[in-house]
């Protein structure tokens, strides 16, 4: 319908949560229940799926994978702007994953040693050769940062209450089936819930393997052997240099 005039949609939404109003179910309420005054973590997130919601541009700029500016997290909790995070890294990949979801949690520790033996000598430049960017599906900011230092290795998260969480879920198609109602309706995305991990172009943001996840578990189940690490980081220059010649 049409939009009161003056009316800021996030403002509005904001307001909205107040603590005598319900949570929709979409963000985890149930029918009758009366939402308590949200933390600004949760107020942000509430916030930041109006604004997709609305048509609010959350994405970052076409042909870019995050926007220049958009500061990262380490799991020590260091910001870095993803211009300079990303830079050099050979192959980058989005793990979409929450420390609630069994599945994420069995496949955190094998992600962390394929990663560690990717990393383990330097690229041209002294780069990393993998780059990992975390997008939380977490109930709370608490809860992804101790997920973050408990399970994750030395890589880089989304912050929570940025935006951008969101509209990478929606780019990519992949959010835990709690989300979906918020996300995509009643679909699930291009796969059942999460975890999902995609590797993609690091300037762009062209989504280059979607399977990366099962072929990450693959490798470490047979004992991550250097070679077999190696082969699967190939497979993903190849799929890059593939994408490129058909531009």
């Amino acid at each position: 319908g049409a939009r009161a005039a003056g009316l800021n949609p996030l403002l509005s939404l904001g307001q909205r949560f107040s603590s005598s109003q319900p949570l929709p179910a979409a963000l985890g309420g149930s029918q009758g229940a009366r939402a308590a005054p949200l933390p600004t973590a949760s107020l942000a997130v509430a916030v930041a799926v109006a604004a997709g919601v609305a048509g609010v541009a959350l994405a970052a700029p076409e042909g870019q994978f995050l926007p220049e500016d958009e500061l990262l997290e380490t799991a020590s909790g260091r910001k870095i702007r993803a211009s300079e995070a990303l830079a050099g890294a050979q192959h980058v990949l989005v793990y979409f994953s929450a420390e609630w979801c069994p599945p994420c949690r069995a496949f955190t520790p094998k992600l962390k040693e394929f990663y560690e033996k990717a990393n383990a000598r330097p690229g041209a430049g002294g780069r990393k050769n993998m780059e990992v960017v975390f997008v939380s599906s977490d109930k709370s900011e608490a809860g992804a940062r101790q997920y973050m230092e408990g399970m994750h290795g030395d890589w880089l998260a989304v912050a929570f209450d940025s935006p951008l969480r969101w509209s990478l879920k929606k780019r990519y198609g992949s959010w835990a089936g709690v989300e979906k109602k918020v996300l995509g309706g009643e679909e699930n995305g291009k796969k059942s819930g999460i975890p999902t991990l995609i590797v993609v172009c690091g300037d762009t943001g062209e989504e280059l393997d979607y399977l990366a996840r099962e072929k990450i578990a693959e490798a470490v189940d047979a004992g991550a052997s250097m070679p077999r690490v190696r082969a699967i980081m190939a497979s993903w220059t190849m799929a890059k240099a593939a994408w490129k010649a058909q531009k």
